[in-house]
């Protein structure tokens, strides 16, 4: 409503609203004496400051251009005329309607929503105060969201907020809520291989669990054993030529927090029999260790047509492709076990390979490389050495593991490696001896990428 003061003649107002959306504008006037009216000849109506034509009653209702315009009216009496009257007026065909609050709240703390129109011209107009507010979780005080804090850790979630309006469709909006529970460390524990062999490299970590079951490597704590030596987290224990195995114990210290103690059973060094006549190498590996640890095994500076011809799961399973595969040289098969998740296995067929190429060098080398195709955690697994005499080589149903029927266990040794890098890596050589007919594995520490 215009508030401009007439300069002379009666006293009027120019009535309408600011703004009109989806509705023809309209206006009138107000005499403030109603006696007055007698006395009105004319009504005078202007836009933008402009003479209307033919508009000359006390009322005006016209469909006007969209936008933002100026209507202004004046009256005639006998005294002459008033001044003119004015109000700035919106014109708008209806217009989007968007809810707009924070992208997330934390916990125990509070967050304003907002609904504003977007006119055809891209101004914008308020209209929170023509909404009502609720949420999945949580309470309004108005258009202001209080989100209580909960004990429940590691709980961050999205709830959908919704803005009513009666006659309108409602307006949804997305949230993240935010988890602020403490996160609390519950217990630790040292992990790592509970039996190694004499001069093997173990390694060991701390664990942590928490309250929101999460596990983590936990660092700073220095290691020590009552035998052999660490360096870093990675233990070794001497050949001391007493048969037999033996228990140690290791200890992880750090500042402010208890000792952890594990015992460790350490197996005396043994070389292979030279009466075998299978071998084969299992590759077992948890969550923990990471997921998808793919192998590849295969004959290296033989001086054959087999050398760099890997099995592995991502390559063929048996070298070279024959129907009766117990007279491969190479044979690989994958399988699950309830103790480790997930098992591979080689079976290396040295016998057939040398009886096959007598004249290969003394030294028959067979290169073991692996590679985490999923996650990696802490790069731990597990190389299961087997030999067997007599009997024959089986292969479980459904691509089950080995297993020797009618035959002797002649050997069973377990090396622990750790990798934690992507992309193929050689971390072990299996080397036979054709004279002295022993079987020994290197370990390759940090190997570098192929």
């Amino acid at each position: 409503m215009s508030n401009t003061i007439c300069l002379m003649g009666p006293a009027f107002s120019l009535i309408g609203k600011e703004l009109f959306i989806d509705e023809t504008p309209a206006f009138n006037v107000l005499l403030e004496a109603p006696f007055d009216t007698a006395s009105v000849l004319r009504f005078q109506w202007y836009l933008n400051d402009r003479l209307m034509l033919d508009q000359f009653e006390p009322t005006l209702s016209l469909a006007f251009a969209y936008g933002r315009s100026k209507i202004g009216v004046r009256l005639l009496t006998s005294e002459g005329w008033t001044g003119i009257k004015s109000l700035v007026f919106r014109n708008y065909p209806q217009p989007t309607y968007h809810l707009l609050g924070p992208e997330s709240i934390d916990e125990g703390s509070s967050g304003l929503f907002n609904v504003f129109a977007k006119f055809i011209d891209n101004t914008t107009e308020d209209f929170t105060g023509e909404y009502t507010f609720e949420s999945q979780e949580g309470t309004f005080d108005g258009n202001l969201l209080l989100i209580p804090k909960n004990d429940t850790p590691n709980d961050s979630r999205n709830i959908t907020v919704t803005a009513a309006r009666e006659g309108y469709s409602d307006l949804n909006y997305v949230l993240r809520i935010e988890d602020t529970s403490e996160i609390i460390l519950l217990s630790t524990e040292i992990v790592g291989p509970d039996k190694i062999t004499e001069e093997e490299l173990a390694i060991y970590n701390v664990l942590g669990y928490y309250n929101d079951n999460s596990v983590a490597v936990l660092n700073g704590y220095t290691f020590s054993s009552t035998e052999g030596s660490f360096e870093g987290n990675i233990l070794t224990v001497a050949v001391n030529n007493i048969p037999g195995s033996r228990n140690i114990i290791i200890t992880a210290v750090k500042s402010n927090f208890e000792p952890l103690t594990k015992q460790v059973t350490i197996l005396s060094k043994t070389i292979v029999s030279d009466k075998f006549n299978y071998l084969t190498l299992t590759f077992s590996w948890n969550n923990y260790g990471g997921k998808g640890l793919d192998v590849q095994v295969m004959y290296e500076n033989t001086g054959t047509p087999w050398d760099n011809k890997p099995v592995g799961g991502r390559f063929n399973s048996q070298v070279p492709m024959i129907v009766q595969s117990e007279y491969s040289y190479l044979w690989w098969t994958s399988y699950s076990n309830p103790q480790s998740r997930n098992d591979q296995e080689v079976l290396v067929g040295l016998r057939n390979f040398i009886k096959s190429f007598p004249n290969t060098p003394n030294i028959i080398e067979v290169g073991i490389y692996v590679n985490w195709s999923g996650s990696v955690n802490s790069g731990q697994f597990s190389l299961l050495l087997n030999t067997y005499i007599g009997g024959v080589m089986l292969v479980g149903p459904h691509g089950g593991g080995f297993y020797n029927v009618g035959g002797t266990t002649v050997l069973s040794k377990s090396h622990h490696l750790q990798i934690i890098a992507f992309g193929y890596r050689k971390v072990a050589i299996l080397r036979f001896n054709k004279t002295t007919q022993d079987t020994t594995i290197e370990e390759i520490f940090n190997p570098p990428p192929l």
